[in-house]
C-alpha cells in the first residue's frame, strides 16, 4: 500500500485504489475542483431562448469530445447514465421557461435540481469502477469530467437567466437604497442648516443678555464690596474688644489654675513620699520573711542530712560488726572512714 498526502487539502490518498496526480501532487477531488475552476464557462444570455446555431455548435463539440474519450468495454458501466444524460440534453434544449415569473422560476429550478442529481450517479459509478479497475483510472476521470461538464453546461443554460434576474433585482435594490440615502441626506442637511441658524440667533441673544448681566453684576459687586469693607471694620472692632475681655478672663483663670496646680503638686509629692516609704517597708519585710524561710529550709535540709548520714553509718556499722564481732571497733572504723582518715576509702551517702 502506498499512501501520499495531497498538497492542496492534505488528505491521505491510497494510490493503489485512488487516482493521484503525482506531477501536481493533487488528489481526485482537488483535480476535479481545479478542472472546474479553469474550464471555460458559457456567459449569461439576455434572451429567453438561445439560438439554434449555438445549440448545434455545442452539441457537435460535445459529440467530438465523447468520441475522443471513448474506450474499451470497461467503461460500459457509464452506458446507462450516458443514455439518461442524453435524454436530459434533448429535453434541456427543448425546455423554455419564463424566468421572470414565480411559476417559471420554480419550474426552472426544479429542472435544474433533477439534472443536478445525475452528478451523484456519475460520481458513484466513477468511484465504484475505479476501485475495481485502477488501470483505467485516468479514463474514468476524463469521462467523469466530460459528463459533469455536460451537466454543468445544461445547468448553466437555464441558471444563467436566473442569475441575471437576481443581479437585476440586487442592482435595483441598491439603486433604491442609494436614492433613499440621498433623500435622507438632503433632509438631514436642511435640518442641520435650520439648527445652525437657530443656534446663531440664540448665541447673539445670549451675548446681549450676558453684556447687560455683567454690567448689573459689576455694580452690585461694587456696592457689596463697600458694604463688606464697612462690615469688616465693625466686626474687627467688636472682635478686638471681645478678645481683650477674654484675655483678661483667661489671665485670671490661668492664675487660679496655677495656684491649684501648685497645691496639687505639693500634695502629690507628700503622697509619693509616703508611697516610697511604704514600698521600702514592704520590701524589707519581704526580705526578712525570705531570710527566715531560707534559714528554716537550710535547717530542715541539715536535719534531714544528719538523719540520712546516721542511717548510712548504722548500715556500715552493722556490716563491720559482722566482721569484727566488736561494736566498739566497728564504731571506730566507721568514724575514721567518715572523717576521711583512711586513704582510698570514702562513705557515699
Amino acid at each position: 500500500m502506498s499512501v501520499i498526502n495531497c498538497i492542496e487539502c492534505n488528505a491521505y490518498v491510497d494510490t493503489d485504489f485512488e487516482c493521484f496526480d503525482f506531477e501536481l501532487g493533487l488528489c481526485e477531488e482537488c483535480q476535479e475542483r481545479k478542472y472546474n475552476e479553469t474550464r471555460p464557462r458559457p456567459g449569461p444570455t439576455l434572451g429567453i431562448q438561445r439560438g439554434v446555431e449555438d445549440a448545434r455548435t455545442a452539441t457537435g463539440t460535445k459529440n467530438d469530445r465523447r468520441k475522443e474519450s471513448k474506450m474499451s468495454t470497461e467503461l460500459a458501466v457509464f452506458n446507462e447514465v450516458k443514455a439518461e444524460i442524453e435524454k436530459y440534453k434533448i429535453e434541456n434544449k427543448k425546455l423554455v421557461f419564463d424566468y421572470g415569473t414565480m411559476d417559471g422560476e420554480k419550474q426552472a429550478r426544479s429542472h435544474i435540481f433533477k439534472v443536478r442529481k445525475t452528478k451523484k450517479i456519475v460520481t458513484d459509478i466513477h468511484k465504484t469502477g475505479k476501485a475495481k479497475a485502477k488501470a483505467v483510472c485516468d479514463a474514468y476521470d476524463k469521462e467523469k469530467r466530460d459528463l459533469l461538464a455536460d451537466i454543468e453546461e445544461m445547468i448553466d443554460y437555464h441558471d444563467a437567466p436566473l442569475r441575471e434576474i437576481e443581479q437585476r433585482k440586487i442592482a435595483a435594490a441598491l439603486k433604491k437604497l442609494e436614492e433613499e440615502k440621498a433623500e435622507q441626506k438632503r433632509i438631514d442637511d436642511e435640518k442641520l442648516a435650520e439648527l445652525e441658524r437657530r443656534e446663531t440667533e440664540a448665541k447673539a441673544k445670549e451675548a446681549e443678555l450676558k453684556e447687560k448681566e455683567d454690567a448689573i453684576n459689576a455694580e452690585a459687586n461694587r456696592i457689596q464690596q463697600q458694604k463688606d469693607i464697612e462690615e469688616a471694620k465693625r466686626v474687627a472692632a467688636e472682635e478686638a474688644k471681645k478678645q481683650a475681655e477674654q484675655d483678661a478672663i483667661n489671665a485670671a483663670n490661668q492664675a487660679e489654675i496655677d495656684k491649684h496646680r501648685a497645691i496639687s503638686d505639693a500634695i502629690e509629692a507628700e503622697k509619693e513620699k509616703a508611697r516610697k516609704l511604704e514600698r521600702k517597708l514592704a520590701s524589707e519585710e519581704a526580705a526578712r520573711i525570705k531570710e527566715v524561710d531560707r534559714l528554716a529550709e537550710e535547717e530542715h535540709k541539715r536535719q534531714a542530712n544528719v538523719e540520712h548520714r546516721m542511717d548510712y553509718n548504722n548500715l556500715a556499722l552493722s556490716g563491720f560488726n559482722k566482721i569484727t564481732n566488736d561494736s566498739v571497733v566497728s564504731r571506730n572504723i566507721v568514724e575514721v572512714i567518715v572523717k576521711g582518715e583512711i586513704p582510698n576509702i570514702t562513705m557515699n551517702y
